[in-house]
């Protein structure tokens, strides 16, 4: 099963990301991230045999214990090729990386890597929020981009998705979750 890893904003900045996503869908053809699966990717782990899971879940759970909830801050939306295996356009709201961030990947990558789940993970962390994703942008759809207010936030879960297909779509089902100190 293809699985990754993300942190959850809150309901109240979920609402804010998704009208910038409505706002861009009067721009081009596309699809609107769903509001219960908004999320910023963490780790992508792949393809994961289902009898893995419960020794990915301890790892999983014993880093984000030994974190706490991140403060977070973003003021830009931007449209660009997706940096996953899809490679479609999206509407990306991107968040600051804090210090914080930052430890909390690389204890999650060194520990996912330690355990065999990574191997040669060297890429460029980007913290962000895919609100709205295109396969095949129309001219123009570079400009979509809406002005949206900044937002502060703080990310309290950590949360395993499952990647699945269904009716031609991406969606994402959550396979376990915990919460940061």
């Amino acid at each position: 099963m293809e699985l990754f890893l993300s942190f959850a904003p809150s309901n109240a900045t979920r609402e804010v990301l998704l009208k910038a996503a409505e706002e861009a869908s009067a721009h081009a053809r596309g699809t609107i991230h769903r509001y219960e699966t908004l999320h910023s990717t963490l780790v992508y782990l792949g393809e994961v045999d289902e009898d893995k899971l419960p020794e990915l879940r301890k790892i999983v759970g014993e880093v984000s214990e030994r974190h706490s909830k991140l403060p977070v801050e973003g003021d830009k939306v931007v449209v660009s090729q997706d940096t996953s295996i899809y490679g479609a356009w999206g509407l990306l709201y991107i968040w600051k990386k804090t210090d914080e961030v930052e430890a909390l990947y690389q204890d999650m990558v060194d520990s996912l890597t330690k355990a065999g789940y990574l191997k040669n993970y060297s890429r460029d962390y980007l913290l962000h929020s895919t609100l709205y994703m295109q396969y095949f942008p129309e001219e123009g759809y570079e400009n979509a981009a809406p002005a949206t207010p900044p937002v502060s936030d703080c990310f309290d879960r950590v949360i395993l998705y499952q990647v699945t297909e269904i009716d031609g779509h991406v969606a994402y089902y959550p396979l376990y979750e915990t919460r940061l100190k």
